[in-house]
Protein backbone atom coordinates (compact mmCIF):
# COMPACT_ATOMS: atom_id res chain seq x y z
CA UNK A 1 0.00 0.00 0.00
CA UNK A 2 2.90 2.32 0.64
CA UNK A 3 4.07 1.78 -2.94
CA UNK A 4 0.58 2.49 -4.27
CA UNK A 5 0.52 5.70 -2.22
CA UNK A 6 3.84 6.82 -3.70
CA UNK A 7 2.93 5.86 -7.27
CA UNK A 8 -0.35 7.77 -7.01
CA UNK A 9 1.55 10.90 -5.96
CA UNK A 10 -0.39 10.83 -2.68
CA UNK A 11 -3.84 10.79 -4.28
CA UNK A 12 -4.94 7.15 -3.68
CA UNK A 13 -6.99 7.36 -0.50
CA UNK A 14 -7.63 3.62 -0.42
CA UNK A 15 -3.94 2.98 0.18
CA UNK A 16 -4.00 5.13 3.32
CA UNK A 17 -7.30 3.62 4.49
CA UNK A 18 -5.74 0.17 4.19
CA UNK A 19 -2.54 1.25 5.93
CA UNK A 20 -4.61 2.84 8.69
CA UNK A 21 -6.57 -0.35 9.24
CA UNK A 22 -3.32 -2.32 9.30
CA UNK A 23 -1.76 -0.01 11.89
CA UNK A 24 -4.98 -0.01 13.95
CA UNK A 25 -5.08 -3.81 13.99
CA UNK A 26 -1.42 -3.97 15.01
CA UNK A 27 -2.04 -1.47 17.82
CA UNK A 28 0.05 1.34 16.33
CA UNK A 29 -2.62 3.95 16.94
CA UNK A 30 -0.62 7.12 16.19
CA UNK A 31 0.27 5.76 12.73
CA UNK A 32 -3.33 4.64 12.20
CA UNK A 33 -4.64 8.12 13.01
CA UNK A 34 -2.15 9.71 10.60
CA UNK A 35 -3.05 7.30 7.78
CA UNK A 36 -6.76 7.85 8.33
CA UNK A 37 -6.22 11.62 8.31
CA UNK A 38 -4.43 11.44 4.96
CA UNK A 39 -7.20 9.28 3.50
CA UNK A 40 -9.98 11.52 4.81
CA UNK A 41 -8.26 14.64 3.51
CA UNK A 42 -8.69 13.15 0.03
CA UNK A 43 -12.13 11.60 0.45
CA UNK A 44 -14.07 12.62 3.58
CA UNK A 45 -17.17 10.50 2.85
CA UNK A 46 -16.06 7.25 4.51
CA UNK A 47 -17.99 7.15 7.77
CA UNK A 48 -16.31 3.90 8.84
CA UNK A 49 -12.90 5.53 8.65
CA UNK A 50 -14.13 8.55 10.62
CA UNK A 51 -15.43 6.13 13.24
CA UNK A 52 -12.25 4.06 13.46
CA UNK A 53 -10.12 7.20 13.61
CA UNK A 54 -12.31 8.43 16.48
CA UNK A 55 -11.89 5.15 18.34
CA UNK A 56 -8.12 5.34 17.91
CA UNK A 57 -8.13 8.91 19.23
CA UNK A 58 -10.16 7.86 22.27
CA UNK A 59 -7.70 5.05 22.99
CA UNK A 60 -4.89 7.61 22.76
CA UNK A 61 -6.88 9.81 25.17
CA UNK A 62 -7.17 12.59 22.59
CA UNK A 63 -10.73 13.22 23.60
CA UNK A 64 -11.26 16.60 21.93
CA UNK A 65 -9.99 15.18 18.65
CA UNK A 66 -12.24 12.15 19.09
CA UNK A 67 -15.32 14.34 19.62
CA UNK A 68 -14.56 16.24 16.41
CA UNK A 69 -13.90 13.03 14.48
CA UNK A 70 -17.01 11.21 15.70
CA UNK A 71 -19.07 14.33 14.96
CA UNK A 72 -17.80 14.18 11.39
CA UNK A 73 -18.75 10.49 11.32
CA UNK A 74 -22.37 11.22 12.20
CA UNK A 75 -22.32 14.12 9.76
CA UNK A 76 -21.62 11.62 6.99
CA UNK A 77 -23.87 8.86 8.37
CA UNK A 78 -26.39 10.30 10.82
CA UNK A 79 -27.74 6.90 11.84
CA UNK A 80 -24.42 5.52 13.07
CA UNK A 81 -25.48 4.55 16.58
CA UNK A 82 -21.96 3.53 17.65
CA UNK A 83 -20.60 6.97 16.81
CA UNK A 84 -23.50 8.68 18.62
CA UNK A 85 -22.96 6.47 21.66
CA UNK A 86 -19.29 7.48 21.85
CA UNK A 87 -19.90 11.21 21.63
Amino acid sequence: FERAWELSKHRFARAQRSLGRHHFTKGDLPKAVESFKLALDINPLHSGIWFTKGVAEMRLERFQDAVFTLSRCVGVEDENSEAWANL
